[in-house]
């Protein structure tokens, strides 16, 4: 996959569908979701789902202060080492 630097938002769109897919092939998954962060720290917003589920998740907010998200949010995972040549 060849990839250029987005400026536009349907370059950026394109360009984290082809990360998703990418990303679901390296780690070998089913699913896999990008998520920006908002500025106050308050909600992820689902940028980019692949492949898109029947009820899509794109677009949807996750509370950080939720009592189901929180703890899963807080506790530091363990970091995902990927080495390989793109």
């Amino acid at each position: 996959i060849s990839l250029t630097v987005a400026t536009d938002e349907s370059s950026l769109k394109r360009l984290h569908e082809l990360v998703a897919i990418r990303v679901l092939e390296v780690l070998d998954v089913e699913h896999v979701t990008i998520s920006l962060l908002d500025e106050g720290r308050q909600f992820f917003k689902i940028e980019t789902e692949y492949p898109p589920l029947k009820a899509p998740l794109t677009g949807e907010r996750i509370r950080i202060d939720n009592p189901e998200t929180e703890p899963i949010l807080m506790t530091p995972p363990e970091p995902v080492l990927i080495s390989h040549r793109f």
